[in-house]
């Protein structure tokens, strides 16, 4: 097995992800092996053992297909990529060819089990069915129901505005500030410019939902544009050589030009097919696969590829999806991930997305917000913001906080912006320190400490060890002209000695009417 690497290698050498994905394989393969070889040292004898025993070979050879047929079709995809110019893995490429080599054998062993202790047995048995297990497609009929009959449209803009805000946690450049372009800004000037882009093109995007939009090449340069602005040259155009890392598809040999045509031809496939649900869904995983794997611009293809992906959805009345980079990685092209792959998560992160609107809109009725006017959505670094119309007119603020007694693991957490405490009890003891500006780095006036009073509730963990809690909570807002044109806060724990407050920029919000 080669040696395992860094997190920033050469995209043909083994890395950390190749790690995850040669284990998890290697495991099944194990599985399936420790199986088999107590099978071949089994005699059934009568009835009942002959059924368990057939029990034991159908579930080991089921484990032994499905990790096989996924071995195989990683090596095909490297394979058949990388001729195209693909930044494909090379390095797992060869792990995968001889793991399976070293356990092509069980098959053979699994055929000789049947025939020596089920076949002639089973002339006298009657063996239950060979049943398929196919993956169950997320229950959109009660999804709609829902969304279109039951929920206000100003509810339903909403709860898919936060939800597509929630795509920027993933992003590095917005969360800590660094970034792939050379242009000297320090970490706090790309935040603030990152976060702004992405608020705006948000808004600009939701702005346009009612509107024919054109899926095609220039879509996502226009999406490009929208989140580069004053980030560096080349917002919207495609990059003109290689990457230094040979991610992405390369230029020799006129790959890059002829995998930026296919993809034009995907993306007019995605177009022509939606008004065929599930046809549309196939295509548009096929379209940011295809994105992703290509890698076109020089900066911001996550944050351009999830854009158009959420964009698309939500014209087609879905909630928007939040990809989970350990979850989305196997899937990839680098990694020997196909379409069929990507179609299939993205199926699953829309099953997830669903489960996320019912729970924003129980809260949004829960907190007597459904039908009220609900605008202004905003993102920073974490932290949702809008307003709520009415008697008293409100500012909503919401963030995800996490509790992990693991050092090591809250350390990455905090690295990558999170709020993370080491108890639950300093969760449930923190106080939220807020108060109005004229601007980020101003004095604060009317400023105001929270330390009860706060929703929270525990959410499905995503990672083992780490409790994961959705922290809610309202302010008034002042009257227009009094107090500021932003609203800022931090979150500290005194007894833990922890201060959250955005790499000292605090978590701004500039309030509606007031100029930027």
């Amino acid at each position: 097995m080669p040696r395992r690497a860094g997190y920033f290698v050469l995209a043909y050498a083994w890395d950390h992800h190749c790690q995850a994905i040669f284990e998890s394989l290697e495991g099944r393969l194990r599985q399936a092996e420790r199986e088999v070889r107590r099978l071949e040292q089994d005699e059934p004898s009568g009835t009942d053992a002959l059924l368990d025993y057939y029990a034991r070979w159908r579930s080991s050879s089921e484990l032994y297909r499905r990790a096989m047929a996924e071995t195989r079709s990683r090596q095909y995809v490297i394979n058949s990529l990388g001729y195209r110019g693909y930044g494909v893995n090379r390095d797992l490429l060869s792990a995968l060819g001889d793991l399976e080599r070293r356990y092509a054998w069980i098959e053979a062993a699994l055929a000789d089990c049947f025939r020596g202790k089920i076949g002639a047995a089973g002339e006298h048995v009657q063996l239950p069915p060979e049943t398929t297990r196919e993956a169950t497609a997320p229950d959109f009929g009660r999804y709609f129901d829902l969304m279109s009959g039951d929920t206000p449209w100003q509810a339903n803009t909403a709860i898919f505005e936060r939800m597509f805000f929630s795509t920027g946690v993933s992003s590095v450049t917005i969360m800590k500030g660094s970034t792939g372009l050379q242009n000297g800004r320090s970490c706090r000037e790309m935040k603030l410019i990152a976060n702004r882009n992405f608020v705006d093109a948000g808004r600009e995007l939701f702005a346009t939902l009612h509107l024919f939009t054109d899926i095609g090449i220039d879509l996502l340069k226009w999406i490009h544009y929208l989140l580069m602005k004053d980030l560096g040259a080349g917002g919207g155009e495609f990059r003109t050589i290689d990457f230094p890392d040979r991610n992405g598809v390369t230029f020799e040999f006129d790959n890059f030009g002829r995998e930026i045509s296919d993809l034009a031809v995907v993306l007019g496939e995605t177009a022509r097919s939606f008004h065929n649900f599930d046809e549309f869904l196939y295509n548009l995983a096929r379209s940011y696969y295809m994105f992703i794997g290509i890698h076109p611009f020089w900066d911001a293809n996550g944050r351009a590829g999830r854009c158009f992906l959420n964009l698309l959805l939500v014209k087609k009345g879905l909630p928007p999806v939040v990809m989970d980079d350990r979850e989305e990685v196997p899937a990839l092209p680098r990694y020997g991930g196909s379409m069929e792959d990507m179609h299939r998560y993205l199926l699953a992160r829309l099953r997830w997305a669903m489960e996320v609107y019912f729970y924003e809109r129980w809260k949004l009725e829960s907190f007597g917000f459904l039908h009220r006017q609900v605008y202004n959505a905003a993102f920073d670094s974490g932290f949702h913001f809008r307003q709520i119309g009415g008697r008293p007119p409100l500012i909503e603020v919401g963030f995800e906080a996490y509790v992990c007694g693991d050092p090591l693991m809250r350390q990455a957490l905090l690295e990558q912006g999170a709020i993370a405490f080491p108890e639950a009890r300093f969760l449930h003891g923190m106080a939220v320190h807020c108060g109005f500006c004229e601007a980020p780095f101003k004095p604060w006036r009317r400023a105001f400490s929270l330390s009860g009073g706060l929703y929270i509730k525990e959410l499905a963990p995503r990672t083992d060890g780490v409790r994961r809690f959705d922290v809610d909570f309202a302010v008034e807002a002042p009257p227009p002209g009094e107090g500021g044109r932003y609203f800022a806060c931090s979150v500290t724990s005194e007894e833990a000695g922890l201060i959250f407050n955005n790499q000292g920029l605090n978590y701004a919000y500039l309030l509606d009417g007031g100029a930027p």
